[in-house]
């Protein structure tokens, strides 16, 4: 049980984003576990950005959909929900 608590808390990262964010508030940072690694390009990137970015709100609304079946999967597998 230990060596795998300890792999999992080994993987466990901070992104460049995190960082930034938290020297410009003068805040400490917390740890970040990716919910699933993507590729830049890719499919998963190309739904993030259109949920991030999008100016047209039919196409946010779809790509939050999709973030919310990422989301509830990952939870799911975990036994989080």
């Amino acid at each position: 049980m230990y060596h795998v608590l300890w792999t999992f808390v080994r993987w466990i990262r901070h992104c460049f984003a995190c960082r930034t964010v938290a020297h410009l508030l003068k805040l400490p940072l917390v740890p970040v576990l990716p919910l699933r690694l993507c590729a830049v390009p890719g499919p998963l990137y190309t739904v993030l950005m259109g949920y991030k970015e999008s100016s047209v709100d039919v196409a946010r609304q779809r790509f939050t959909r999709i973030v919310a079946a990422h989301f509830a999967h990952c939870l799911s597998q975990h036994g989080a929900v």
